[in-house]
């Protein structure tokens, strides 16, 4: 949604996903009511990618549900509009989902990458410790508790189990990531693969971003109990 500024450079990242895998591919991006450059940027693609437009903002829950049932593909990507993911990405992350039959998604380390000010370069040290490190000990643990939504891949299957995105819950990586734990599943990280994204430049959209995300950690919680 509006994300025209980082949509191109995220989208020649996802063709050179494409060119570095062997297997089949699929590219589904969802303008959700954007009102910026988007569906101009997109038709620079026409042709590579399928497209889905809606007339107004239903929000990330329904557009990624939407984005799943339309894939024909085994294994679903989900990945925001304003994040890079390294060339080997899928390359790393899809061997999880064979070698265990019962891996239900598999994530990556997030990292920052418009490192300019000193806001954002306080958040690539705390991405470190917290996507990076932490992220780490819970994997040893099966104890994670968000796909983040930079880049994170999940079994069609696992996804029709539990009937998608919660549409409701305003972390919705995180919201699915508890559903599938609940329903016996495996969610690992592949520390090898990187994915980057841009983060909050000023300490308004910096407050707005965290209190979603405690809001919609405790609404996932309490869910959960």
């Amino acid at each position: 949604y509006n994300r025209g500024e980082s949509l191109r450079m995220s989208l020649e990242h996802v063709m050179r996903l494409r060119e570095t895998y062997p297997g089949k591919t699929e590219v589904i991006v969802v303008n959700d009511g954007s009102m910026d450059q988007t569906k101009e940027i997109l038709n620079e693609f026409k042709g590579k990618i399928t497209t889905i437009h809606f007339d107004k903002n239903k929000g990330k829950a329904h557009a990624l549900n939407v984005a799943w049932k339309k894939a024909k593909g085994n294994l679903i990507a989900a990945m925001d509009g304003d994040s890079y993911p390294n060339p080997d990405t899928l390359n790393k992350l899809v061997p999880h989902f064979y070698r265990d039959t019962n891996v239900g998604a598999v994530t990556t380390i997030v990292r920052v990458n418009n490192r300019h000010g000193w806001l954002q370069k306080i958040q690539e040290v705390e991405y470190y410790l917290e996507f990076g490190l932490k992220n780490s000990v819970l994997h040893t643990l099966d104890s994670l508790y968000v796909t983040p939504g930079p880049f994170s891949m999940y079994a069609k299957k696992a996804l029709e189990k539990i009937g998608g995105y919660d549409e409701y819950n305003i972390t919705e990586d995180m919201e699915i990531t508890f559903h599938l734990h609940q329903a016996g599943y495996r969610v690992i990280l592949e520390t090898n693969a990187q994915v980057y994204t841009d983060v909050p430049d000023t300490l308004n959209k910096l407050f707005r971003q965290r209190q979603r995300w405690s809001r919609g950690g405790w609404q996932t919680i309490f869910k959960y109990r």
